[in-house]
């Protein structure tokens, strides 16, 4: 799998404000009236992740001693809300501004509350919530002009720019650009012109324009001329190479001489002023220009040296980059175990710095489209290096590194969708399930360009198979899957329930066959995270007539125990009637009766479901089960994932508050069922977070919905599933599995749109 050449560089740089290369946001402090703040600003962000935690303790000490005059608090509140913001402590950050916003309006220091509305915005993109940061950005910039700060405005026009290009609203950041541009003219700021040149490229690029892309560099780069040499300087020679180089899109020898020759003066540049760290950026995409041209020796020497100055100015946040370039040139020359080698560093390097990759950047699954690869083109290394190992002991070493690997890739991929650390958390507390119970196997399928791997868990060890299909193909082959599989009209889902139980399951059936396995735990990847594998089919059943199954977003995320039967207590509930534009769920009244006549029940339903009333009564009582039957919609973006109660919305955030408030993560409710929830076909990303729900709330299993099946099959599945569950002899899966084979057996609800959408999510036992 090869590297997505500077596509993903750009983004990944763009995740941090360590060096500005195309979207260059104008900081506050580079045009601070007061020049004491301005010093004061860029010895605390000098080193990102050595000093910043040092910078917090020394700006408390500050905060806290008595001889600090009233008036410095706002800034220094400020700047510490700044360093929060960099050691990724989004909570702190905000707060920290609202105490700094507070004194300065109490003070009447109209400057310094701008400076801090102005940050409070730039944070607001920072970590993703885009529409805050416009409202706060067009609020500054309107202060800003009533203060008489030009300067101030045109940092606040420029960054307000940056937030409509990440909203892909490229015409208004454009329209914003020229006006930085016309101002900066009639000042002559030639270093605010050539950045906003630069940044109307990169709008113009990702607009799908590229004569204007072409037309806005050489603007930026003929201004450049009249700049002195500079670390500004070689960061705008950076952004216009690495530009000119993505737009190369036909092998224009103009394009790659600009892009050469940009890249060449930045390094130049950086060795005059002695600037190490952008010189380091500077060999490093001089190598991946080399890279691209297949020039691998001279490109390794090039990445050796960006590798051995971010060593130097202690730089993971580009570390990374050059380890995972190494290990890529290393892969073009065949040397497999220093490949290997070089991406594990990466990778080793990226942990470190993972929680600030992950701020904010949860809109479309930014992470695995870019980050993602690293981990998965070492995975794939890993079991291409498998096939050659004869020794059993290395082999089993191999696919067990391989499959970590992955596991540190869905978990950060997991934190990346709910935008916190409960991954974390939950991972620290779990012993995961390498050690299988005897009749239980883990289906490990990951999904690369040219081929499906199949990594299986056993009681005895681990083994790996390969289906050689592409992912395009098996991308297709699953969406028409799920489309077909919700109509309950037609048959056409079972062709493509075959071919997928062919390449998924056909390969390991012996193998299963011979360890007798009868429980499934599926650890789906991508877009088979968009269907239910219980509804395979090989030709003579479902794969849910042969073994019960459960999923799980990872296997260190799964702490599987068994359901304690005893004094089971359960708060159930649910929506009948029709509210806030939903439909009415008439059947979810037999539903909660039939769990009432099992178990010991509190009810809430219609009027009575309420945020409030489903907060205070797990409150009151610690209940092992918690059964919401009403509308649900999990999407792409976590903020919009919701449980309808009768008049608002429970969301994730909501449902996680609620659940853990009497510190149920040491003591977890066992099991939260969630019977009329939806993910979009096809919708991989929207299925991670239904994936993830167990996670997220803090319990260690979930039965939920792919999609909304507003029938009395519905019903008439999950009484059947309270009622397997109550036998002590039935693990949940078994009890689900046993509860779908029901309505299989009953020619009114035997089509899977009716029991297949029911999932098992984390412990099944």
């Amino acid at each position: 799998m090869i590297f997505r050449t500077f596509n993903n560089y750009k983004f990944l740089l763009r995740y941090f404000g360590f060096i500005y290369i195309i979207l260059f946001t104008i900081s506050i402090p580079l045009v601070a009236a007061n020049q004491n703040d301005e010093t004061i600003t860029q010895k605390f962000s000098s080193s990102i992740y050595d000093n910043s935690l040092k910078n917090i303790k020394d700006l408390e000490q500050q905060l806290s001693d008595k001889n600090t005059p009233i008036v410095d608090t706002p800034k220094l509140y400020r700047l510490l809300a700044e360093a929060y913001s960099k050691v990724g402590n989004q909570n702190k950050a905000f707060s920290t501004l609202t105490q700094a916003l507070s004194i300065s309006n109490q003070l009447n220091t109209k400057l310094e509350s701008l400076k801090v509305l102005m940050l409070q915005g730039s944070l607001y993109a920072q970590f993703g919530q885009l529409h805050k940061a416009e409202r706060n950005l067009t609020q500054s910039i309107t202060i800003s002009r009533s203060l008489n700060q030009p300067e101030l405005t045109l940092v606040g026009q420029n960054n307000l720019a940056n937030v409509y290009v990440s909203l892909g609203q490229y015409d208004r950041a454009n329209e914003i650009y020229a006006k930085i541009i016309s101002s900066a003219s009639e000042t002559q700021n030639y270093l605010i012109l050539a950045k906003s040149y630069l940044n109307l490229a990169h709008s113009h690029k990702l607009g799908g324009d590229l004569e204007n892309t072409k037309q806005n560099l050489h603007m930026s780069n003929n201004i450049i001329s009249k700049l002195p040499s500079s670390s500004d300087k070689a960061k705008l020679l950076l952004g216009i190479g690495e530009l000119f180089h993505q737009i190369d899109v036909d092998s224009s020898s103009e394009n790659k001489e600009m892009a050469f020759k940009s890249l060449n003066q930045a390094k130049e540049i950086s060795i005059l002023i002695k600037d190490n760290r952008s010189l380091s950026y500077a060999y490093g995409y001089l190598g991946n220009l080399y890279e691209n041209a297949e020039r691998t020796e001279d490109a390794l020497v090039l990445t050796n040296q960006a590798v051995h100055l971010s060593q130097l100015e202690n730089m993971p946040e580009s570390l990374y980059l050059w380890y995972w370039q190494t290990g890529r040139l290393l892969k073009q020359q065949g040397d497999t175990p220093g490949a290997i080698k070089a991406y594990q560093n990466s990778i080793e390097t990226l942990e470190t710095i993972k929680h600030l990759l992950l701020q904010g950047n949860s809109r479309n699954g930014r992470f695995r489209k870019y980050v993602g690869s690293v981990y998965i083109e070492l995975t794939d290394l890993l079991l291409k290096s498998s096939s050659e190992e004869s020794d059993s002991q290395k082999l089993s070493q191999i696919l067990l590194q391989a499959r970590e690997i992955m596991e540190s890739f869905k978990s950060a991929e997991l934190q990346d969708y709910f935008q916190d650390d409960c991954v974390a958390k939950l991972s620290n507390k779990t012993r995961g399930i390498d050690k299988l119970d005897e009749n239980t196997a883990a289906i490990y399928p990951i999904v690369f360009s040219d081929r499906i791997e199949i990594l299986l868990s056993l009681p005895n060890g681990l083994v790996r198979y390969l289906t050689k299909v592409d992912e395009k193909t098996l991308t297709n082959e699953t969406i028409k899957f799920r489309r077909l599989i919700e109509k309950r009209t037609t048959r056409q889902y079972l062709k493509h329930a075959k071919k997928l139980h062919q390449w998924l399951i056909k390969p390991i059936e012996k193998i299963l066959d011979e360890n007798h396995i009868n429980t499934l735990v599926v650890i789906p990847d991508g877009i088979l995270r968009t269907i239910p594998f219980s509804a395979l089919h090989d030709g003579d059943g479902f794969l849910i007539q042969k073994y019960a199954i459960a999923v799980t977003p990872g296997l260190s995320l799964t702490d599987p125990q068994p359901l304690a039967r005893d004094d089971i207590s359960v708060m159930a509930s649910g929506i009948t009637e029709a509210t806030q534009d939903f439909p009415a769920l008439p059947f979810v009244a037999d539903e909660l009766e039939s769990i009432d006549s099992l178990y010991d029940v509190s009810f809430l339903q219609d009027k009575h479901f309420t945020n409030a009333n489903f907060k205070n009564s797990l409150k009151k009582k610690p209940f092992n089960i918690v059964h919401i039957a009403s509308h649900g919609q999990f999407s792409n973006d976590i903020q919009d994932s919701f449980l309808l109660t009768y008049s608002s919305k429970l969301t994730m955030s909501h449902l996680e508050s609620y659940l853990l408030q009497t510190k149920f993560r040491d003591k977890p409710i066992e099991l939260l069922t969630l019977s009329a929830c939806q993910t979009a076909t096809g919708d991989d990303r929207a299925a991670l977070g239904l994936a993830g729900i167990a996670v997220k709330a803090g319990v260690r299993s979930a039965v939920a919905t792919l999609w909304f099946v507003n029938d009395k099959a519905s019903s008439n599945l999950v009484s059947e599933f309270y009622t397997q569950l109550n036998n002590a002899s039935l693990s949940k899966a078994k009890a689900l599995q046993n509860a779908q084979i029901a309505l299989i057996l009953d020619k009114s609800y035997d089509h899977p749109s009716y029991w297949s959408p029911f999932l098992l999510i984390g412990n099944w036992l």
